[in-house]
């Protein structure tokens, strides 16, 4: 596994494991190839019961639909093993997002303070309360450098916009890399999902007409539309591939 900085890489380390699972040579693998045709059962939903805002229009109506798309198209062993990884990689993603989530919540509290102390030492102090602009500001920042941050808060604001400013650099940076590596671990595991019916076709059209302008703007560059602000007519039958439909869900 690749380490970054602060530790193992676990987003490029579930996307090379997938797509190192997905090109292995199937007479290499303990168990003959053999393609299973799954019924359709309620056992798909769990993967829509975490789906956007639009998901009780496909769970209401259609309880059967997008049974079984992941991995459809592999062998049972491939399949087993595509499923296991990627239940164990939304565990340590999870974990992963979470952290950094936190470190750019401090970084916009360390901005807060900073401009909360600006603003106090640019105030002007009454004759009626002399000592309120001398009060300092309390910054207990959760992050291993605190005890220097909150000296560079107490002392010098153009030291610590510098530092506040190199680590936000830092942070998008290292969401950039996340989200590639994500993408491309979506896009190599909706290469294995079976191609939709004609009436799953239509909850998904109904599923994206009902959907916020915030998670239309995800569908329109999911389907590398520059505007999702006007109307978006796409034909799935034509425009859209199988793998693309299921990134949309």
């Amino acid at each position: 596994m690749k380490n970054n900085e602060v530790g193992p890489d676990f987003f490029c380390f579930y996307k090379s494991e997938v797509a190192e699972l997905l090109s292995q040579d199937e007479e290499l693998l303990p168990f003959p190839h053999q393609f299973t045709r799954f019924p359709e059962t309620n056992q798909g939903n769990k993967s829509l019961s975490n789906s956007r805002s639009a998901q009780s229009v496909l769970h209401d109506s259609s309880s059967a639909l997008f049974s079984n798309g992941v991995g459809a198209l592999l062998s049972e062993y491939r399949r087993e093993r595509l499923n296991s990884t990627l239940r164990q990689s939304v565990d340590a993603l999870s974990h992963e997002v979470e952290e950094i989530a936190g470190s750019v919540l401090s970084v916009c509290r360390l901005r807060s303070a900073l401009r909360c102390k600006e603003t106090q030492h640019s105030a002007p102090v009454t004759s009626q309360h002399p000592n309120h602009a001398q009060k300092k500001i309390k910054v207990s920042p959760p992050t291993s450098t605190s005890e220097d941050l909150s000296f560079l808060l107490e002392n010098e604001s153009s030291k610590v916009e510098e530092v506040i400013n190199k680590h936000s650099d830092d942070l998008s940076d290292t969401l950039v890399h996340m989200e590639q590596n994500l993408e491309e671990l979506l896009n190599t595991t909706m290469t294995t999902c079976r191609s939709m019916t004609s009436t799953e076709k239509e909850q998904l059209c109904k599923f994206i007409s009902m959907l916020s302008p915030g998670n239309l703007d995800g569908v329109a560059e999911i389907l590398h539309r520059v505007d999702s602000t006007t109307p978006m007519h796409v034909d799935l039958e034509e425009e859209v591939s199988r793998s693309t439909m299921y990134r949309i869900l």
